[in-house]
């Protein structure tokens, strides 16, 4: 599991590393996939969603003028 997680940049999750471990002849079932990644402190990475911004605090304040 940790060959797998470094060659993929810990992309997958617990069910595509399943899948990946049972594609390569592992037979075991999801939660002990999901135990093991926790004990092993296997984690997938985040994508950020492209329609989350992170909005100004300067953008609504009125322009001073002197």
């Amino acid at each position: 599991m940790k060959k797998i997680s470094d060659s993929n940049h810990s992309l997958f999750g617990t069910m595509t590393m399943y899948y990946t471990l049972r594609n390569e002849g592992y037979g075991c079932g999801h939660n002990r996939v999901y135990r093991l990644m926790c004990i092993h402190d296997i984690k997938s990475s985040y994508r950020l969603d492209p329609d989350i911004t992170i909005s100004d605090p300067f953008r609504n304040r009125p322009q001073k003028t002197f």
